[in-house]
């Protein structure tokens, strides 16, 4: 006796081209021999270098045209900044990256019975340093964390005045 297994259309946007976002899950999929579909690796981001937001969120309105998706596993770093490292730069415009995101409601509008995950990494505090001035910057926010839980937690009155001072010389 054999169990008929339904292969299962995904649609996938990854958060970059790394190995364990891509060929790794790709592998996965193969296992189960459902059919996983994603955006072509040029427009993922690689390295420093953003991917491209507006072009992965074409290619999925795309692929979801027909309506015969089962699921869609959705990085949102990818979709709304251009991948991980993007989302960690103050390239994209926190209007933009909303305005990105519209993307989801017409993918619901096509899919409405198909299932929608979406992730994002947690958005840490420091930046990724690509310039001598993002450079300056991390010291500057890293300093910044180390003293605000002393002054926070425990009042230290000599880290407070530090933290004060730094406040300026970070950008909004």
């Amino acid at each position: 006796m054999s169990i008929r297994h339904r292969v299962h259309r995904v649609l996938s946007v990854p958060l970059d081209d790394r190995p364990c976002n891509v060929s790794h899950v790709q592998l996965l999929a193969r296992m189960v021999d459902d059919e996983l579909l994603m955006p072509p690796t040029e427009l993922l981001g690689h390295c420093t270098q953003p991917g491209d937001a507006d072009a992965s969120a074409a290619w999925l309105l795309r692929e979801a045209a027909d309506g015969m998706v089962d699921c869609s596993v959705l990085s949102l770093d990818m979709l709304a900044y251009g991948g991980l490292v993007a989302s960690r730069s103050t390239d994209v415009r926190t209007q933009t990256a909303l305005e990105r995101l519209q993307v989801l409601a017409e993918l619901r509008k096509r899919l409405p019975d198909s299932a929608i995950y979406a992730f994002s990494a947690i958005m840490r505090l420091s930046i990724t340093a690509t310039s001598d001035a993002h450079a300056a910057h991390w010291h500057l926010l890293r300093e910044y964390r180390e003293l605000q839980g002393p002054v926070e937690a425990l009042g230290e009155e000599a880290a407070a005045a530090r933290l004060e001072a730094l406040n300026p010389e970070i950008p909004a």
